[in-house]
């Protein structure tokens, strides 16, 4: 059992939030007008995106930030992964995705069907980028977005359903896997 699945939800949220109060109270960079407005903008995304996950009845896993993302995090029900949600320091709402891999020996099956899967996306209302490696075959990112008066619970579920069928639907029409390929692999 994971160790802080132990702890009371409530000990979390109070440890969270002395956390955030001493940042707060101790970081000089605050008094920054361009600073304080990043840290006040960061502190709504993520409370709204806690709030959202927390009545969709999902979990969180392997939170981060960098200087594109606001955050991005791993949504689970359960023990099942069911994607990720993002959100860039400039984007105007969330973006719900997840990762699929084509192995390079899938590669002409998948430019031979592409229309297929373009529309095995669009019909759900998701998009995808193609991130190519030479040696490994490519990834394509699937996601879709949420934006402003769309954030509630049937929302957020709704996202990862269509991603879900996106994924099913591309595996009619070429083989995928959600695991990056490792070098050694050879299918």
């Amino acid at each position: 059992m994971n160790q802080d699945a132990r702890l009371p939800v409530n000990k979390h949220a109070a440890d969270l939030a002395e956390a955030i109060a001493r940042f707060l109270v101790t970081a000089p960079t605050l008094r920054d007008p361009q600073v304080m407005t990043r840290v006040a903008s960061f502190l709504s995304t993520c409370g709204s995106l806690l709030a959202l996950v927390a009545r969709s009845g999902f979990i969180l896993r392997n939170f981060h930030t960098t200087a594109v993302l606001e955050f991005y995090a791993d949504v689970y029900q359960r023990s099942k992964n069911l994607g990720s949600v993002a959100k860039g320091w400039n984007d105007p709402g969330f973006r719900v995705l997840d990762m699929i891999y084509i192995h390079h020996a899938f590669l002409p099956t998948f430019k031979a069907r592409i229309y297929e899967i373009v529309e095995a996306c669009a019909s759900q209302g998701c998009c995808f980028q193609i991130h190519r490696s030479q040696e490994r075959g490519i990834r394509l990112e699937l996601w879709t977005p949420l934006y402003g008066d769309q954030l509630h619970p049937g929302a957020l579920k709704e996202a990862f359903r269509a991603l879900a069928e996106c994924r099913r639907r591309i595996g009619r029409v070429c083989a995928f896997s959600r695991t990056p390929p490792t070098r050694r692999s050879r299918r």
